[in-house]
């Protein structure tokens, strides 16, 4: 409904006055990621979801940095599992992924891919092919790790965490103690 409005309004315009509207538009939208930045790093994921799922629904008029629209997604997908919504929460990190296909490799990315990770492990039904799942996801890492700087750890440590306790799980004790020490270098 909002974006009809929008753009009803915006025909009625000149090209000038419709640019203008749409900086404004991508100014008001970075001012609104910032702030939904910063309550994300206060751990208030109520309100983050909310604003996320708000900002959300008006991008189609945004043509800013597309990169904060994924961003947004992290964020709404990070603060639903926060709030009971993991399912909803693994679309959206799916979702993130989807969009490297194609694409360089980045810090949002193996965030994303460690919070699959890290639900296909709570879930408990999908440890035989967890290790496999987590190896990729480690290789991926391994070979961006000398194009991005800094690459954060934090992912990588989710994985290889979660890659130990599944060999536990599996009652593969070897191969924890195995994984442990080559690791913990």
């Amino acid at each position: 409904e909002y974006m009809r409005q929008l753009e009803s309004l915006l025909q009625n315009i000149s090209a000038t006055e419709r640019e203008e509207a749409l900086q404004y538009y991508n100014e008001y939208f970075d001012s609104i990621f910032n702030f939904i930045r910063e309550e994300f790093k206060k751990n208030k994921y109520s309100k983050v979801v909310f604003l996320c799922e708000s900002l959300i629904k008006r991008t189609a008029y945004y043509t800013g940095n597309h990169k904060k629209l994924d961003t947004i997604k992290y964020f709404l997908a990070f603060s639903y599992m926060h709030c009971d919504a993991s399912k909803r929460a693994q679309e959206l990190f799916g979702e993130i992924t989807q969009n490297y296909q194609m694409k360089l490799k980045d810090n949002l990315y193996f965030e994303a891919e460690s919070q699959v990770i890290d639900a296909k492990y709570w879930n408990f039904t999908d440890f035989k092919v967890l290790p496999k799942y987590i190896n990729t996801f480690r290789k991926n890492w391994k070979d961006s790790e000398n194009n991005i700087l800094p690459l954060k750890t934090r992912p990588y440590l989710t994985a290889t965490n979660r890659m130990m306790v599944t060999y536990l799980a599996l009652d593969n004790i070897k191969l924890a103690n195995r994984w442990l020490k080559k690791n913990i270098r």
